[in-house]
């Protein structure tokens, strides 16, 4: 990954030989105490991905699950690429909001890609909040404490939506969500960029699960 030699008697190199040439290069090693990370190696794309196979044929041919494990993680750790992300402001209230703000939508793109996502805009809130008024219209929720609760909750799945639309037309919602439910999709919804209506995943506006 590096570019360097590896320093092993079993391949003919001992410490006190070790010179200037057997040394790799990185962009930025980072230490820490529980681990090193080294990002922009010095390798050729070659001998890389050669290794890459040397790897996966090691793991089909390991027995033991302990070893299968350690090698598929140096596996990762090679596939892997690493992205850079510098964060500035005026102030050191606003460097950090802009840090908060990309740790959040860094954690919601794992999310999102180790579990899935939803319609976004108040789309699949939205919907769920549908769930609730069949039930309450149905008689299946009986209790009083219940029924208030249901229509409490039933108004706040509904809000977000209804927030997006409003502040971006400056107008009630409900000529738009009568449009959203007559199009009888679960993935339609209010574009507030473009403002218009359209399918949210097709889109790309979605939420992480």
């Amino acid at each position: 990954m590096t570019g360097a030699t590896l320093v092993d008697e079993e391949f003919n190199l001992k410490l006190e030989d070790v010179e200037f040439k057997h040394f790799g290069s990185a962009k930025r090693i980072h230490v820490s105490a529980d681990f090193t990370q080294i990002v922009a190696g010095s390798f050729k794309q070659e001998e890389l991905d050669r290794r890459i196979e040397e790897i996966k044929t090691t793991i089909e041919q390991e027995e033991s699950k302990h070893l299968k494990g350690v090698h598929r993680e140096r596996l990762a750790r090679m596939q892997h690429k690493i992205g850079e992300i510098q964060v500035g402001g005026g102030t050191d209230a606003e460097r950090g909001e802009e840090h908060d703000l990309i740790i959040d939508s860094l954690n919601s793109a794992k999310s999102a890609m180790r579990y899935g996502v939803l319609p976004g805009g108040g789309v699949a809130l939205y919907q769920a909040s549908k769930i609730l008024a069949e039930q309450v219209a149905s008689g299946l929720i009986e209790d009083p404490n219940e029924l208030v609760a249901a229509r409490i909750l039933r108004e706040s799945l509904q809000m977000p939506i209804k927030l997006v639309i409003e502040n971006k037309i400056g107008e009630s919602s409900a000529q738009i969500l009568s449009q959203i439910e007559a199009e009888g999709s679960l993935f339609f919804g209010f574009d507030a960029k473009d403002e218009k209506l359209c399918d949210m995943m097709e889109t790309g506006i979605v939420d992480s699960l």
